[in-house]
């Protein structure tokens, strides 16, 4: 597949700090066009201690899922 036809959707934690290129955060990483959707209330402290829900059943998750997902 070209690099032009190729796309990358990103669900990312609700953080707010300055991405650098070479990150999976920052666009300018790849090639290609990237997607990216935070996902509310997913905070570092909530997914690291397990108290958030990783699954696609998740309310923010799931928004956050089919707004990067391609219709």
């Amino acid at each position: 597949m070209p690099l032009d036809d190729f796309r990358l959707g990103v669900l990312m934690l609700d953080t707010r700090f300055p991405r650098f290129p070479g990150e999976i955060g920052h666009a300018e990483t790849f090639p290609f066009p990237v997607d990216y959707e935070r996902v509310p209330g997913a905070v570092v402290s909530r997914v690291v201690s397990g108290k958030a829900s990783c699954g696609r059943s998740s309310t923010p998750q799931r928004a956050a899922w089919q707004t990067a997902a391609p219709s």
